[in-house]
């Protein structure tokens, strides 16, 4: 008896250690207990995608397409399994029931007793980055050529996160055209679309006008994103809101594009009387009628608003902003009465964020908007709204490299540079960056949390568009951050303790 005891102990433990393998399963084991099926799926393929590679060691059944895949949001897989088929505890049958592939799909297989398995299906492309994807579609497949010439177009916009937002609209009634000026010499153009009706976007103020932004030579694709979100956070009046997509041009995928509002006068964007108030655009490049320089600074004035009027009736313009410029020049400046004409906390506010971003276009100036309310709803000439950010952020002047200089100040314009000759404009700029300077230093946070929502979209797009990569996504947001970091560090002490009469003159590009 005694004797018998190691062999019946070894028995004991043999079945002990079987009973243990056979319960403690996790859910996604191939199967279980003597007489359980082996739970797997053998084959799966998707319309259009064709057969999926099944990795039975992860469970992960994969695809790979750069082609618009039609129907994403209800695509009926085809499938073989030892076993009953689940998604969300619904079953499955092959080739009929239909599921939304903008997101990863668990298809769960059971095949009796506790063998049961997970497969994780993903669908590798650039409808399934998480952003919302517009799919813009010419008459004719036309390729768009012209930022003057509109061509006829269907507009299809998918918002996976929000099927509110998703829409489809035909028979050619909306329009697109090239925008842009030294943008559009890019191989990513940006582009203008124009709705035949007014048309809300992603939940914000319906307008005929919309504008995708390129982001061509930012290996970021967030430092027009960076601005416009200072803009919001300091209150300037009119922001740009910004919504990351994709975007598909007549079926081919384009990259990764920043809508925004177009900068126009109205509700939802510059919200002030179209007739007797006026909204300009300060550029060199002074390519759009009516025009003018003005006065005393040679500022190159292009009128927006208001529109179609004979050219005397523009005449309230020119002497609305060269009668600020009476006044800035004056001898008896900064007691000359000019910050009664103006609304000095933009002012401000728009030189503070250009400076934080080191934006130079002010020096020149370029892509620089001004607005006034009319006289009778006690109207002053205002700065803003914020635009075009392709040279700030330590552009290196060429090519596509960017966080180089953090520790200068950028270049204004001697319009500019004039207001810091007022002691009291100084103070108040000196307030409002104590004010914010926390505002500003969080933005860190921001930018990481951006760069994570990017990240899928941020490899699809430079698939495309290698060229602008340079040292790859991780590191040029490692970079961003350490430039933010490191402006901050100059502005802040600068801002607060030194002179602020001296500025450079000259842009840092130029």
């Amino acid at each position: 008896m005694y004797a018998a005891r190691p062999a019946f102990g070894a028995w004991m433990l043999a079945g002990l250690l079987l009973l243990l393998s056979a319960c403690s399963g996790n859910g996604n084991n191939a199967g279980s207990g003597p007489g359980s099926a082996e739970a797997r799926i053998t084959a799966f393929s998707l319309p259009s995608l064709g057969d999926g590679a099944i990795d039975q060691a992860t469970n992960v059944i994969s695809f790979t397409s750069t082609q618009w895949i039609e129907g994403l949001d209800a695509l009926n897989a085809t499938f073989t399994a030892s076993g009953t088929v689940t998604v969300g505890g619904v079953t499955q049958v092959s080739g009929t029931t239909a599921n939304n592939f903008y997101r990863d799909v668990s298809y769960t297989v059971s095949a009796g007793g506790s063998a049961r398995r997970t497969y994780t299906v993903r669908i590798k492309s650039p409808q399934t980055t998480g952003l919302p994807v517009i799919r813009i579609d010419t008459q004719g497949s036309a390729d768009i050529v012209s930022k003057t010439t509109y061509l006829q177009t269907n507009v299809t916009v998918v918002d996976p996160a929000n099927a509110a937002n998703s829409f489809t609209r035909t028979g050619y009634r909306d329009q697109v055209r090239g925008r842009g000026n030294t943008t559009w010499d890019y191989p990513k153009k940006p582009y203008r679309l124009r709705f035949e009706s007014r048309t809300s976007l992603f939940g914000l103020e319906a307008a005929r006008n919309w504008v995708l932004l390129a982001n061509y030579q930012d290996p970021t694709l967030m430092m027009n994103i960076i601005a416009f979100e200072m803009g919001q956070r300091f209150g300037l009046p009119f922001p740009h809101h910004y919504v990351p997509v994709e975007l598909f041009l007549n079926g081919q995928y384009r990259g990764n594009y920043l809508l925004t509002e177009h900068n126009q006068t109205g509700a939802g964007r510059v919200d002030i009387d179209e007739s007797n108030g006026y909204f300009v655009e300060l550029d060199t490049y002074f390519d759009e009628e009516p025009r003018f320089y003005s006065n005393i600074y040679s500022l190159p004035v292009m009128i927006k608003t208001p529109e179609d009027l004979a050219p005397e009736g523009y005449d309230f313009v020119r002497n609305s902003i060269n009668g600020l410029e009476v006044a800035m020049s004056a001898a008896s400046f900064p007691g000359s009465g000019y910050r009664d004409l103006i609304s000095m906390g933009t002012f401000i506010d728009f030189i503070l964020i250009n400076e934080m971003v080191g934006n130079d276009e002010i020096g020149w100036p370029k892509s620089t908007y001004m607005y006034k309310d009319s006289d009778a709803r006690n109207g002053r000439i205002s700065m803003g709204p914020l635009w075009d950010f392709d040279w700030a952020f330590g552009y290196s002047c060429g090519g596509f490299q960017y966080f180089m200089a953090a520790d200068q100040l950028i270049g204004k314009h001697t319009f500019f540079r004039r207001f810091f000759q007022d002691p009291a404009f100084v103070a108040q700029y000196r307030d409002r960056w104590q004010a914010m300077r926390g505002q500003v230093q969080s933005m860190s946070t921001f930018i990481r949390n951006q760069a994570s929502a990017l990240q899928r979209s941020q490899e699809e797009n430079f698939r495309v568009w290698p060229e602008t990569r340079n040292n790859g996504y991780a590191r040029e947001i490692d970079d961003l951050v350490n430039w933010w970091q490191r402006r901050y560090d100059y502005l802040d002490p600068y801002i607060r303790n030194q002179n602020l009469t001296t500025h450079p003159t000259i842009p840092r590009c130029h």
